[in-house]
């Protein structure tokens, strides 16, 4: 069956997405902690620039960031905002290409944007900033993601058991559950699909005994669950509730974005402000239990300006009065003649 022009460019649009996210999820691998990061909410809060970008700026964005477009569902709620500071003037032609996030001008305070936060997040992040916040302009995109597994776990069946951490063995809550899921399994790892009744999935992948998960990253893209025969499986999974915070300069400098970093940045069709990135840093939170996960990030891009170089300060002299001069050795500093002017 022959694929529709439309459905290509939805497959070849994800493929980007997926190839942005695998490039992030290395990096976060490579640090050997707990990382939970949306690089979706990181994507679309970096598509807000794109219309304002120019030159190397807008190449380094369009090649390494990809253009996506996710809408609000009953499950998904998606929302961006654009804070503009006091004293800076932002076109209004690039407003009008992010016409769907919210504007607000005005004096930034750490109240209001953490209030923000709060509300699209249903109050799983309710920080992300502190005053003073000394910005010309700062973006903002919020995810929030709440879904049911089809395959609850009985909360009767949750146990502390003990989990093999990397620095450490610790004893968490583990929920137990056997049924059919769509798996696979191989001399390297163990993946496994668990459906939501919406539609929406979590994909597991378990290294093998011996290897860690720096050993099988680079085999995870080429992992299709959707293939997968369902298999029945003995699942244990632990309960997880993290916060995470996570500056992503040094990651997105490794992607390719290097300009948007710098004075050389070229936003120049936002505003004849001199800006460029300061900061991207998102806020995360994740909770899985029995009945399903909940899941939420804040990426905000806090934007900085360049300074401008310094005009030279132009002095009046307006020798329109008596006046003294010296006439000297420029060597010795020799008088050789001095005047004293009271009149012309």
């Amino acid at each position: 069956m022959m694929m529709s022009c439309q459905t290509k460019q939805v497959a070849s649009s994800v493929a980007s997405e997926d190839s942005f996210a695998y490039s992030m999820m290395k990096q976060s691998v490579s640090e050997g902690t707990n990382a939970f990061l949306s690089p979706t909410s990181v994507a679309m809060a970096l598509n807000m620039l794109t219309p304002g970008a120019g030159a190397q700026t807008l190449k380094e964005l369009q090649a390494v960031v990809p253009a996506v477009h996710v809408a609000s569902t009953d499950f998904l709620k998606v929302a961006s905002a654009i804070w503009i500071n006091e004293g800076v003037q932002v076109y209004p032609a690039y407003l009008q290409a992010n016409q769907d996030a919210e504007v607000y001008a005005g004096p930034i305070l750490a109240q209001k944007v953490n209030g923000w936060a709060s509300s699209k997040t249903n109050g799983k992040i309710n920080k992300i900033v502190e005053d003073p916040i000394r910005l010309p302009m700062m973006l903002t995109n919020a995810l929030y993601f709440k879904a049911q597994w089809q395959h609850p776990f009985k909360s009767q069946n949750t146990k502390q058991e003990t989990f093999y951490g990397a620095k450490g063995e610790h004893k968490v809550d583990m929920m137990h559950q056997t049924n059919h899921f769509a798996y696979i399994e191989n001399r390297k790892m163990q993946a496994i699909r668990l459906d939501y009744t919406s539609p929406y999935c979590m994909d597991i992948i378990l290294p093998a005994q011996g290897k860690s998960v720096a050993d099988v990253i680079n085999e995870v893209p080429n992992i299709d669950l959707t293939a997968a025969e369902s298999c029945k499986v003995r699942l244990t999974l632990p309960k997880v509730k993290l916060e995470y915070e996570k500056v992503l300069n040094d990651y997105l400098g490794e992607m390719g974005l290097s300009t948007c970093f710098s004075s050389k940045a070229d936003f120049s069709r936002i505003s004849a402000s001199p800006l460029f990135i300061g900061m991207v840093k998102q806020n995360t939170f994740l909770a899985i239990d029995e009945e399903g996960t909940e899941a939420a990030a804040v990426t905000s891009v806090m934007m900085a300006m360049s300074a401008r170089p310094m005009q030279e300060k132009i002095y009046e002299m307006n020798i329109n009065r008596p006046f003294l001069l010296l006439i000297r050795e420029t060597e010795t500093n020799r008088i050789l003649f001095y005047g004293v002017i009271n009149t012309l």
